[in-house]
């Protein structure tokens, strides 16, 4: 055995006694940033940078193209100091709705434990029952908040090709239907998605790719996976998805 080998056995135990994995940074699952990476080197690059759901912030999709004009989209109020920094840094502009199907004023879940975990569709009550201190995610602050949808958004300073980036807790397809003449424009969409069904009125996980394959876009890699808690199977994932007629390689 190579002092290599040896050394990367003894490193791999410690990790998993405390919980952790050794992982070669180019296997997948590849970090968001890796990947994204990975697919600036190929030739991929987006002039237009659309990120629903900021929450404080997604800085490795705002580094990996710097010149990409930045359109931030966040319907929770109290992260707009965070949208101005982030426009502050690296330009762009922001808006404090919600994107949906059409406008209207709706009901925006806010998580009082985990903001991040606030959205417009509400946990369901089977998963809920799964989470370990599950009083935590009853704890809800209602707000009535602004929904338009994203094509309103479409402005002379957004030019294509479009990165579209979703994390909006099961509210997704709602967003798609807003988002026609963005998805025309639309090169590589990388979207959170549900593997075990985890809100109201949601739709299951083949359905949801089906209606990203009649949009014309096609699955190509996982940048993210979630497994919670620890006795219950992976809950969702980081997806990404490419234009089926010219989908971004990088390789």
């Amino acid at each position: 055995m190579s002092l290599k080998s040896y050394a990367r056995q003894i490193l791999e135990r410690v990790l998993d006694f405390y919980g952790y994995a050794l992982k070669e940074k180019d296997a997948p699952v590849r970090e968001p940033r890796e990947f994204l990476a990975m697919m600036a080197r190929g030739g991929f690059a987006p002039k237009t940078v659309i990120d629903v759901g900021v929450g404080d912030g997604t800085p490795w999709l705002y580094e990996a193209f710097p010149s990409a004009h930045l359109v931030l989209v966040e319907a929770n109020d109290d992260y707009r100091p965070a949208l101005v920094e982030i426009c502050r840094r690296h330009g762009g502009e922001y808006h404090i709705l919600a994107a949906g199907a059409q406008s209207s004023t709706e009901t925006l879940y806010v998580n009082r434990n985990f903001a991040t975990s606030s959205g417009l569709a509400q946990l369901s009550e089977a998963y809920v029952r799964k989470l370990e201190n599950n009083a935590i995610y009853r704890d809800l602050d209602p707000r009535k908040v602004s929904v338009r949808p994203l094509d309103s958004l479409l402005n002379e300073k957004m030019r294509a090709p479009f990165l579209l980036k979703l994390d909006v807790e099961g509210y997704e397809s709602q967003v798609l239907d807003g988002a026609a003449q963005v998805l025309a424009h639309t090169e590589m969409i990388i979207t959170e998605m549900s593997v075990l069904r985890r809100y109201r009125s949601e739709p299951r996980f083949a359905e949801f790719i089906a209606n990203l394959d009649s949009l014309g876009f096609e699955f190509f890699d996982v940048v993210g996976l979630a497994q919670t808690p620890r006795y219950v199977p992976h809950t969702d994932m980081d997806a990404v998805l490419g234009r089926r007629d010219s989908a971004p390689r990088g390789i």
